[in-house]
Formats: C-alpha cells, sequence, structure tokens
C-alpha cells in the first residue's frame, strides 16, 4: 500500500484516532499506518463509512466549489 491510501482505510475504522503532531493513527499502537495488505485490527465503523460516502457522492456529483469564498453562509451551510 502507498501513504495515499492508508487514509481510505483508516478513516473508516474504529481504532482510529487523530495525533495533533502525526494526523491519523491507530489508537492500538499510536503510530501511522504501516500494514502491508490487509490491516489485523481492521474494525469497520459503519457511521464512518456512511459519512465518508455522502461526502465522497456529493463530492463527484456537483461541481460546487466549497473552497469559494461565501459558499457556505450563501447556500445555508453554517
Amino acid at each position: 500500500m502507498t501513504s495515499e491510501e492508508y487514509p481510505k482505510i483508516c478513516r473508516i475504522c474504529e481504532n482510529r484516532r487523530h495525533d495533533y503532531e502525526h494526523g491519523m493513527v491507530c489508537r492500538l499502537t499510536n503510530r501511522k499506518a504501516d500494514f502491508e495488505d490487509k490491516c489485523p485490527s481492521f474494525v469497520l465503523d459503519k457511521e464512518a463509512l456512511i459519512q465518508t460516502q455522502n461526502v465522497e457522492t456529493f463530492s463527484e456529483n456537483t461541481d460546487y466549489d466549497m473552497t469559494k469564498e461565501g459558499n457556505y453562509s450563501e447556500n445555508g451551510f453554517t
């Protein structure tokens, strides 16, 4: 796996935690992911999966620019 692929797996795992110095790390090892093909400690976080899919679906199906100034307030986002 590449370092770009780890976040896709880790962000939907119940064993993730955020470390301000290192970013997303495993709460079991306190280290960034370094498994080869499959993480032996992976536990699916169903809520995170649903949220991730909603964000990706929104991003893929719209030309809405989340970085434009004013988009949040003009479109009802707070």
